[in-house]
C-alpha cells in the first residue's frame, strides 16, 4: 500500500468518525426530547406509547360512534 493509500484511507476513516459522532448527536437529542415531552427514551418505549395511542383512539372511536347512535336515536328527526 502506498503512502497516498493510506492518506486517503486515514481520511475516510476520520471521515466516517465525525459523521458518527454526529449521528450519536443526533440520537442523544431525540432521545432527550422523547424523555422531556414524553417520559420515555427508548424506541421500545416509543413503540409501546404509540400502541396505547392507537388502543385510545380505538376506544374512543367506538365511543363516539356509539353516542352518535344514541344521539340520532334521541331524535325525532321526521319533526326537523
Amino acid at each position: 500500500m502506498t503512502v497516498e493509500e493510506l492518506k486517503s484511507l486515514k481520511s475516510k476513516i476520520q471521515e466516517a468518525e465525525r459523521k458518527k459522532s454526529r449521528a450519536e448527536g443526533v440520537i442523544d437529542r431525540i432521545t432527550a426530547t422523547w424523555q422531556k415531552e414524553y417520559g420515555f427514551s427508548t424506541v421500545e418505549a416509543a413503540k409501546a406509547f404509540c400502541d396505547d395511542l392507537k388502543t385510545n383512539i380505538k376506544r374512543n372511536e367506538e365511543r363516539l360512534a356509539d353516542l352518535e347512535t344514541k344521539i340520532e336515536a334521541a331524535v325525532d328527526w321526521d319533526s326537523l
